[in-house]
Order: structure tokens, then C-alpha cells, then sequence
């Protein structure tokens, strides 16, 4: 499933702060993988899943999500990731408790984005770390984290930084113009707080999955840092207005 979304109205405010050239990718395929079902695919579910729970269980999730980003221009100023966190209805957690959760990127030069979507494992998943709840082998990069309260229910995460863009500019490293990014929870679950946080996947019937985003910053060869901050929000609330669009 790919969608292309070149964003008309956000480049129309955008150019007020001197930005354009803003494009939009929905992921071509996503799955999460199980620590507990190491066999299992789960490639046809609505949702991404990721926990990491407390030590010495298997219950681990991780989600893989695949871009083709031949849509989108390569190298690029900025770059980035935008997911609905949708309530996944498994486990509890206290309100105000903060998660922190990692974001991955398959190393281009594996040429290791042949993985499907029906056929992804927590096994044979490329650069899992079957041993660790939120890890991955030397084949990933680490590219940042970001934080969710409580479920999370509803919020529109945008993920971006600079280890993101040196990643996404690098991508002529591999063999084609796919590219995998990984995301896993950090905080472990206790006795409290044992929930299990959910991300639409391509598969959700009314959100949009996960989406990929980039940037040209055209005027005065630099943008200032709030300028980048009003773009992410924008592109943040258009994800919704998709969303919302596809409910109606």
C-alpha cells in the first residue's frame, strides 16, 4: 500500500517561512514481530505493537515498517516519521507514566529491505536481536527517541533528528530506494503498568499508517529551528485531517 501526498498546503504556509518542496510516503509494508510467538507473522494486523516487559519475559514486540522512497528527493535538508498511536486495548498503565521508545534504521549497505510483510518473524526479522527486548544487531543505527504518556491514545507522533537525516541522505548506499526503520520501547513494564502501546498500521481501516516526510529548505540556504517546528506540526495535523477524511 503507497500513497504519494505532495503537500500543497503546507508548502502554501510554509513559504512564509521560507520552506518548500514538502512530500509525504505511507509506508509500503509494516508488520510487528513477538518475542513470545518467535514463528509467528503478524503482518496482517490494524496495529504496530511495541513493549518491552519486565526482565526475563519473552512478551517483547518490535515493529518494522518499510518505505519506497523513490517518490521522495534524495538528499534532502530534513527528514521525517509520523505515526498514530491508536489504544490497543492490551494491558494497563497509569495515566501520567512516561515511555520512551527508539527508532532504528536498517543499515542500506545490508541491502536487507527484501523482508515481506507476510512473512517477517521475530527469528528471522534482519538485525533483531532476539535476546533483548529493544535491541537490534550492528546492522541498525540508532537514529533517536521519543517519549509517549500514559496509552497515548489519539496523539500524532513526528519523529525527526539529525541522525535521521544523515541516515535518509546516505540511502544511495544500497541497492534500491528502499528503506526499513524499526521501533522499539525502551521502558520496561512492571507490575503496574503493563501495557502494550499501539501505532496504526497500512492495514487500519479509518488512520493512516505510518508515514515518511521530507523537507527542502530553499530560502537563505537555512531555516531557523522554529520554522522547522511549525512545518512537523503541520504535517502532524494533515496526517489527522487524513485520517479524519477516511472516517467520514
Amino acid at each position: 500500500m503507497r500513497h504519494i501526498k505532495l503537500l500543497t498546503m503546507a508548502i502554501a504556509l510554509i513559504a512564509t517561512v521560507g520552506v518548500a518542496d514538502a512530500a509525504i510516503v505511507t509506508a509500503d509494508q509494516d508488520a510487528f514481530i513477538f518475542g513470545s510467538s518467535p514463528s509467528e507473522n503478524f503482518g496482517d494486523t490494524t496495529l504496530l505493537l511495541g513493549k518491552a516487559p519486565v526482565p526475563g519475559s519473552t512478551y517483547s514486540r518490535k515493529a518494522y515498517i518499510q518505505f519506497d522512497t523513490s517518490q521522495l528527493v534524495i538528499p534532502n535538508d530534513e527528514y521525517a516519521l509520523i505515526f498514530n498511536v491508536v489504544d490497543s486495548g492490551t494491558g494497563v498503565t497509569e495515566g501520567d507514566t512516561e515511555y520512551n521508545f527508539s527508532v532504528w534504521g536498517l543499515n542500506h549497505s545490508l541491502n536487507a529491505d527484501g523482508w515481506s510483510e507476510s512473512g517477517i518473524t521475530w527469528n528471522n526479522a534482519p538485525e533483531n536481536d532476539t535476546t533483548s527486548s529493544n535491541g537490534f544487531l550492528s546492522g541498525a543505527t540508532s537514529l533517536g527517541t521519543f517519549d509517549i504518556t500514559g496509552k497515548g491514545d489519539g496523539q500524532v507522533i513526528v519523529f525527526s533528528s539529525s541522525a535521521m537525516d544523515l541516515f535518509m541522505d546516505n540511502i544511495g548506499d544500497g541497492s534500491d530506494d528502499y528503506v526499513t526503520f524499526m521501533i522499539a520501547r525502551n521502558t520496561l513494564a512492571d507490575s503496574e503498568n503493563t501495557y502494550v502501546h499501539g501505532f496504526a498500521s497500512t492495514n487500519h481501516s479509518t488512520l493512516e499508517g505510518p508515514q515518511l516526510s521530507s523537507l527542502s529548505n530553499t530560502k537563505l540556504g537555512q531555516v531557523p529551528e522554529p520554522a522547522s517546528l511549525v512545518v512537523w506540526s503541520l504535517l502532524a495535523g494533515l496526517a489527522l485531517a487524513v485520517g479524519w477524511r477516511r472516517r467520514r
